[in-house]
């Protein structure tokens, strides 16, 4: 299909969605943040209004999904929608489904594919797990792209399952989402993890930088803590000296920190959270005088919270999870939606990929019944991907899942990179 042909926006309303006669997307970043692509017949008569036969929050997990004649199959997002960590993160999901309909058409057995989405928070456990009830209960929902970041996902992880739906992330990382889960599991995740992201950076340090010892400041909540262990542990394996602290999430002022850090004088400072506080930390240090390496993880690679705050400041700072080269098929269409420009994570190709594969999966075995409805095996779905050996549409890298539902492979093949920055822009390290 040509891309905008029958698109139209859906946007947050009071917790709903509505459609807005329009093609494109608003560049405007809060605007971005609340809406969602649902592409279909621009001459689709108006849909009855259906509702679910079933209240998916109470009925066991293999209960089929049924999509009545000429309704949409819905496709879920959980992710950040409004506020700082929105920003960043625009749903990438749209990308995938806007690039499975270029390449299979507008619709599965007749059925349209809608894409809705609920804010999350990113971090708060109760939103998350409000954000996730909502979905399920949504009519007509097969499964949900996210939730994006770690702190949502383990709240809400059990809720989706127990309901039998499948999520799968682009972007959590945080490396027990995936340990705990009851089988057969129904989350999955197609973003590299934080067990592998510290040994990166270890090696970054150690091999690429020639550093003797680092000191490694986490944000006292899980992801960051488990980022930080990963990195300290490494480190320590290979004998090299690694001290780690912690700073509460909102600090805005260092000093007592960076008093201990000048006093030990580390080879590197190692930054595990989130910006802003990232970046106010950064400024400080070279403000204290301290010359030495910077290096920080995924969340804080981002050219307007990190580069453009800091300046001349960032100079020489090293990241890990970088973004990666992405397909033209995905630039070209994120380009036509009028989106804000695509931020440097490598986990935005991962999000689109995921989104592709899930609604794949859907046409996979999606049974056509006699009346024009049809039938989704949340088990045979929740199968389908688990089975899945593919070649991501957006980031051209290989996507298989192991038993636990994370995503096989290592380093680069994950979308694993590191980067620098360089004259005000992020730079891939290369070795």
């Amino acid at each position: 299909m040509a891309l905008g042909s029958g698109c139209e926006v859906r946007c947050r309303a009071s917790g709903d969605v509505f459609g807005v006669s329009a093609a494109v997307i608003s560049s405007s970043r809060r605007s971005w943040s609340s809406c969602w692509c649902s592409c279909r017949s621009s001459d689709r008569s108006p849909r009855r209004k259906s509702f679910p036969p079933r209240n998916r929050l109470t009925a066991p997990p293999q209960t089929p999904i049924i999509i009545p004649p000429g309704e949409p199959i819905v496709l879920g997002y959980s992710g950040p929608l409004t506020g700082a960590l929105s920003d960043e993160t625009p749903d990438f999901a749209i990308g995938g489904v806007l690039g499975w309909k270029e390449l299979n058409g507008d619709e599965i057995h007749g059925h349209p594919i809608d894409l809705v989405g609920e804010d999350d928070g990113g971090v708060e456990a109760d939103i998350a797990i409000t954000a996730a009830r909502l979905l399920i209960e949504r009519p007509r929902l097969v499964g949900v792209v996210g939730p994006a970041f770690s702190g949502a996902a383990a709240a809400a992880i059990d809720t989706f399952a127990a309901a039998g739906v499948v999520t799968i992330s682009g972007s959590a990382t945080r490396t027990d989402l995936t340990l705990s889960q009851a089988q057969p599991s129904f989350f999955f995740r197609t973003a590299f993890t934080n067990a592998a992201e510290g040994p990166l950076q270890a090696q970054i340090l150690v091999d690429r930088l020639g550093v003797g010892n680092a000191f490694i400041i986490d944000q006292a909540e899980p992801f960051s803590i488990d980022l930080a262990i990963s990195a300290q542990s490494e480190l320590l394996i290979s004998g090299w000296t690694a001290v780690r602290s912690a700073v509460a999430p909102g600090t805005v002022d260092f000093t007592s920190l960076i008093a201990t850090i000048l006093e030990i004088a580390p080879d590197a400072v190692v930054f595990e959270g989130f910006n802003p506080d990232g970046a106010l930390l950064l400024g400080q240090l070279r403000d204290a005088g301290y010359a030495g390496v910077f290096l920080g993880g995924d969340a804080l690679v981002s050219q307007a919270a990190f580069i453009d705050v800091l300046g001349g400041d960032a100079e020489g700072a090293i990241f890990t999870g970088c973004a990666v080269a992405l397909s033209d098929d995905f630039t070209r269409i994120w380009s036509a939606t009028g989106a804000p420009t695509l931020p440097q994570i490598s986990l935005t190709g991962n999000t689109a990929d995921a989104a592709f594969l899930l609604i794949d999966a859907v046409a996979e075995v999606a049974e056509p019944l006699p009346d024009g409805s049809l039938r989704i095996d949340p088990i045979r779905l929740r199968d389908a991907i688990a089975a899945v050996e593919t070649i991501g549409w957006a980031t051209g890298q290989s996507i298989a899942f192991d038993r636990n539902g994370d995503r096989m492979g290592q380093g680069t093949e994950t979308g694993l990179v590191a980067c620098e920055v360089r004259n005000g822009a992020f730079v891939e390290l290369t070795s």
